[in-house]
């Protein structure tokens, strides 16, 4: 709000500034406008005084040089004057006065060219004085008679303004002249010169009326554009604003969030713990396992036998109630009566069948024999056939008794395949090593471990691996291993592949064979880095228990029966704030007991030491030993008893709860507070659910969810959690739950819920855990707000900032902002587009780094670092013109704004800079001083041909009265005729100036344009260098008509040849020609003022130096030349081009860069 105050005020000083501004500009060229109508009066005064004085002077001399009587001005004097003709005032020269009135009177009036002005000659002793009835006249010229100076004044006449002067004529050396020094002459009269104001106050009133609404709209305009950048830096403060507001949201969002993440990674600890202890346990299991193994022992028992070839036994030796579970008279007679139906049987049945067919022994083969109590067993059999006199009378053979092996080998295979899965999978590395300690084989844990493969680890020394400070201990330590067999490692350090240092444990077990002998070493390594880093934080929690039990109040104490006495920390001992000398029996313990607690406290006592119950955990007040003091403490211990049953000793701690138990009752209060606002609180909706196995049900709910959700208290408690929520939300219920079963709150943040109409509406859910009962969640709050509201502002707001990048990337202004370091954060896209910035690698880089990465904005960039300093230092807002290059090699100027922003207490907030291209607007402020100066030179121009007219239409006229009298064959005529053309040629001189001065006088006539051509052709030659030739080419020898003014014609062909022979300073050829030329109706909209498509053109082609592009487009301007100064004005094109413009054409120009230019000149063709 400071700010907008501000900038309200400096608003309303910038108006009150730019009105005084206006007014004083106005006053000016007022005060201006009148001093120019009062000088041009006075001025136009002079004039007439000096060409009537002339006049005079010339009719002196016709007066006394020619006396006939047949000269035509003395007809004219004796015809308006039939006497007096030889009187004389004091006139020894012989002057007639009398007649010099008359004339005068008569030329005034044949004469008047401008009627604005009169004069009127006074001869005091003339007859025509002398009638005048003029008062005002003669009383003037006696003034002037006396005092020789000039008198004049203003009057009004008829409702006119006019301005009368009277100035004295003097007659010196036979010439009449007003007064120039203080011997004048003679005195003989005055001129009264009359000038009408009613043109010159006409122009006056005009003009001050142009001026005045010309500053009216200026100032108009100026308030707009005052207004229009008020309200824009009012918005932007706006917008900075809530910016800011944002960040701060922002900021408290992340501090949240990183509370949060601190309570996961400490649940993350307690986890790791666990882990810990787990991969302990493994570990003890895979070394038992590992010794199973190890010591397996075969056992085996044989049986003999015999049988015929009917498979019927003969004989059994007496192993039988062993192999079979029955005496030898139980046995079937048929030996395959015992096998089972396993088919491995089979093959047995072949290799009996095969021996007695063939009569020879068979490979041993197993059997899988089921004894009469149904046990299988599995036997190996070794069978011979009995031969007798050549003939296969039985089978002689033996059973070795294999089942435990069979089952031992069973259970072999499938521990080796368990012991090769563990050593594959084990989470910490094995290792087998020779005698020598070279790798024969390792796990892919153990090669991970350590960051290679486990092919790079095979026959690599396990020394290699070692830290250099640890090499040397495992080289003392190995021979003890080879001789004990075993050797444990605490905290080896281990060097990576990657170079990084690990700690680990390890335990080496040396192995035997079945000779004793070792066959090799198995070396169990596990990485202990974590859990030496996490036994640090136990230990520092073992600490920081002791340092939380002190501060919580929390003492231990061990009482004894036997003895009748107690011990206790120093914890307890400073809560009862006793020392060492206090009697330290159970009547001491006692004698602390507040007197009011004493009774209960005892009869629970003993009715705790007549029950079974070991367990004693009650709350009381005690009172101190030094100050008396009554604390709360909660006491809590158990109880041990010998084996008859008899207590030997109370164990337990004593916690001071004095603070807890005012607490609680604060937080009873607190509870009651809250249960009102709970409430209160219409706008929110409270609601508790239960969480069990049967789902969510609804438990209570606020009066502010009747409001919310449309169901009163009745109609919604009892229903499922569901009922309110959609299937979307219902799709996460498990997951939420189980976050709040962890202590978390489930889901958090925006959603739709269901309205008891069965809309959706949008709110701001979050579910709380609310209860705990034996670890498990039993309830839990919801809260719920309407945020439909909130939204639907949001969504504005974001519309409102997707229009505001848009309106701040769609202005031609760069516009950046960055911070109080300096770094970049934000820019629109004419920002970037200009400085060529990656739009994503710009932001938060300072103006030094983007220099270093582009180089061709490097100076600009370098050179902001100084402007950005300055304009913090100045801590106001700077403004400056500053050029920025371009790829194609133009440099833009730009105007820039910077406007440093604090914060309240004064610190950087940030830099807004602003950037407009003003590269146009200079070139039109140029244009604008040239347009004056051409303007200011037009005036004088103006005013000095004015002058000259009307010194030349006297010379002229006077000059053709001068022939009236003469004959063509007299000298003095042709002499006079002279003046006459020389008259006329001046003439033309004062109409170029005027055209230079654009006060074109143009008189358009039909001309057929060949001859005007032809006509400048012949007459330009002689003005031209010798070395320079012009040709004149005519179309088919057609002839053009136009409407043409021929001497503005001839004087712009002269401009451009002269041009053209500029260009050829070693001479050359011009070539001119004539040819008609049919343009589109297109042509109208390039030049506004074309009415016709019809036009001839005058083409002037040289083949001199040639214009370049980038001058073409500028040669039309006024002021605007290549020569060197002192050769060129720079008007000579440009009043060319505003002559063919009055004739309502145009000029166009084809150049080229050492090929020459050639001219078109387009004039209308006349119809």
């Amino acid at each position: 709000m400071k700010n907008y105050n501000f900038f309200q005020k400096f608003y309303n000083i910038v108006i009150i500034l730019w009105t005084v501004f206006m007014c004083l500009v106005f006053f000016y060229y007022y005060s201006q406008a009148r001093i120019y109508k009062r000088d041009s009066v006075k001025h136009s005064a002079e004039l007439e005084f000096d060409k009537d004085l002339e006049i005079i002077n010339w009719l002196i001399d016709v007066g006394n040089n020619y006396s006939e009587v047949n000269d035509s001005i003395f007809r004219l004097i004796n015809k308006e004057t039939s006497q007096n003709l030889n009187i004389h005032y004091r006139n020894e020269f012989g002057i007639n006065l009398l007649g010099l009135d008359k004339a005068l009177e008569l030329l005034a009036k044949s004469s008047k060219v401008n009627k604005e002005v009169s004069f009127h000659v006074l001869f005091p002793d003339s007859l025509s004085f002398l009638k005048n009835n003029n008062d005002w006249e003669k009383e003037a010229l006696k003034k002037v008679r006396k005092t020789g100076e000039d008198f004049s004044e203003y009057f009004f006449k008829e409702g006119n303004e006019y301005f009368m002067s009277i100035r004295p004529i003097y007659l010196k050396n036979n010439k009449l002249s007003g007064k120039s020094d203080d011997n004048p002459g003679m005195f003989v009269g005055g001129i009264s010169i009359e000038v009408d104001l009613t043109d010159a106050n006409r122009i006056f009133h005009s003009k001050t009326k142009t001026y005045f609404f010309t500053y009216i709209i200026i100032w108009v305009l100026g308030v707009i554009a005052f207004s229009l950048t008020y309200k824009k830096i009012r918005q932007e403060e706006h917008d900075r604003l809530t910016a800011v507001s944002n960040l701060e949201d922002l900021k408290s969002n992340l501090e949240k969030k990183v509370e949060h993440r601190t309570a996961e990674i400490m649940k993350n600890k307690e986890q790791l713990q666990l882990e810990i202890e787990d991969r302990k346990q493994i570990q003890s299991e895979l070394e038992k396992s590992r010794e199973r193994y190890k010591n397996i022992v075969e056992h085996s028992t044989n049986l003999f036998y015999s049988h015929d070839t009917e498979n019927k036994f003969t004989y059994i030796s007496p192993s039988t109630e062993k192999f079979f579970d029955c005496p030898l008279e139980e046995l079937p007679d048929d030996w395959t009566h015992l096998i089972s139906n396993n088919p491995i049987n089979e093959l047995g049945k072949y290799n009996t069948a095969k021996a007695i067919s063939s009569g020879k022994a068979q490979p041993p083969y197993e059997l899988e024999l089921l004894t009469l109590k149904d046990r299988k067993l599995w036997v190996e059999v070794h069978e011979a056939p009995l031969i007798k006199d050549g003939i296969v009378k039985g089978i002689v053979g033996a059973l070795v008794d294999i089942t435990e092996w069979k089952i031992a080998s069973e259970k072999l295979k499938l521990s080796e395949a368990q012991f090769r899965e563990l050593f594959s999978s084990a989470p910490d590395g094995i290792t087998l090593l020779d005698q020598k300690g070279f790798i024969v084989n390792c796990n892919e844990a153990f090669a991970k471990m350590i960051g290679y493969t486990v092919d790079e680890l095979l026959n690599e020394h396990i020394t290699n691996s070692l830290h250099p400070d640890h090499k040397t201990i495992f080289k003392e330590k190995f021979p003890q291993l080879l001789k004990n067999g075993e050797l444990l490692l605490n905290k080896v350090m281990l060097i990576k592949k990657n170079g990084e240092s690990i700690k680990v444990r390890r335990n080496a077990k040396v192995v035997y064979d079945q000779s004793n002998n070792i066959s090799g070493i198995i070396l169990h390594t596990q990485d202990i880095t974590e859990f030496t880093k996490q036994n640090d934080i136990i230990e520092e929690n073992e600490k920081l228990l002791k340092l939380t039990q002190k501060i919580a109040g929390i003492g231990s104490f061990k009482y004894d029966f036997v003895k009748d006495s107690w011990s206790a920390s120093q914890v307890l001992l400073d809560i009862f704030e006793i020392d060492n000398s206090y009697p330290r029996n159970f009547k001491g313990w006692t004698g602390l007991i507040y007197p009011d607690d004493y009774k209960w406290i005892m009869k629970k006592l003993n009715n705790l030491l007549s029950s079974e119950n070991n367990k004693l955990d009650f709350a009381a007040r005690v009172v101190t030993q030094k100050t008396n003091s009554v604390k709360w403490v909660n006491v809590a211990g158990r109880f041990e008893r010998d084996d008859k049953g008899r207590f030997i000793s109370l164990t337990g701690s004593l916690q001071d709860i004095t603070e807890k138990y005012l607490s609680d009752k604060k937080l009873e209060e607190r509870e009651a507070h809250l249960r009102a606002i709970f409430d209160a609180a219409d706008d929110v909706s409270f609601i508790t659910t239960s969480l069990g196995e049967d789902g969510s049900k609804i438990l209570s709910v606020s009066p502010g969810t009747k409001k919310l959700f449309g169901y009163s208290e009745d109609e919604i408690v009892g229903k499922s959690v569901e009922t309110l929520h959609t299937d979307f939300d219902k799709a996460s219920f498990s997951e939420n739950i189980q976050k709040m079963k962890m202590g978390q709150p489930g889901f958090n943040g925006e959603t739709q819920m269901i309205h008891k109409t069965g809309n959706l509406i949008d709110v701001y859910h979050r579910a709380y855990p609310l209860q705990f009962e034996d670890g498990k969640l039993k309830s839990g709050l919801a809260v719920t707000i309407d945020i439909s509201e909130i939204k639907k502002a949001r969504e504005n707001l974001k519309k409102r900032e997707e229009q505001l990048t848009i309106l701040i990337n769609s202005t031609p202004d760069i516009i950046y902002f960055k911070d109080a370091n300096g770094k970049w954060l934000l820019a629109n896209n004419s920002a970037i587009e200009l400085f060529e910035m990656d739009i994503n690698n710009y932001i938060g880089k300072s103006n030094l780094e983007l220099a270093s990465i582009n180089d061709f904005y490097s100076d600009f960039l370098t050179e902001e670092d100084a402007n950005d300093y300055n304009a913090w230092n100045s801590s106001k807002t700077q403004r400056s013109s500053k050029n920025i290059p371009l790829r194609n090699n133009k440099d833009r100027i730009f105007d820039m704004i910077r406007v440093p922003l604090f914060n309240d207490d004064g610190s950087g907030k940030g830099l807004l800079v602003f950037g407009r291209d003003i590269t146009n607007q200079k070139e039109l402020e140029t244009k604008l001083v040239n347009s004056k100066k051409l303007e200011a030179v037009g005036l004088m121009a103006s005013r000095l041909a004015h002058e000259f007219k009307n010194i030349l239409q006297s010379i002229t006229g006077f000059s053709h009265f001068a022939q009236e009298g003469l004959g063509k064959n007299d000298n003095r005529y042709a002499d006079i005729e002279k003046v006459i053309d020389a008259a006329s040629k001046a003439d033309n001189v004062v109409k170029k100036l005027l055209s230079a001065a654009k006060k074109f006088e143009i008189s358009l006539l039909k001309h057929n344009i060949n001859s005007i051509v032809k006509s400048f052709v012949n007459t330009s030659r002689n003005s031209l260098s010798p070395d320079i030739e012009i040709l004149f080419t005519q179309n088919n020898n057609e002839d053009y008509i136009v409407r043409c003014d021929a001497a503005h014609i001839e004087l712009v062909l002269l401009n451009l040849v002269l041009n053209s022979q500029d260009a050829m300073p070693n001479g050359g050829v011009i070539e001119i020609s004539v040819y008609p030329k049919l343009f589109g109706e297109e042509i109208a909209t390039v030049y506004e003022w074309i009415e016709t498509t019809k036009f001839v053109c005058i083409s002037v082609k040289d083949r001199g130096e040639g214009i370049d592009k980038e001058t073409v487009n500028s040669i039309f301007e006024p002021f605007f030349t290549t020569k060197a100064p002192g050769k060129g004005t720079g008007l000579g094109l440009s009043s060319s081009f505003d002559i063919i413009k009055s004739h309502g054409g145009f000029i166009d120009v084809k150049s080229t860069l050492g090929k020459g230019s050639e001219f078109f000149v387009y004039i209308p063709l006349s119809v």
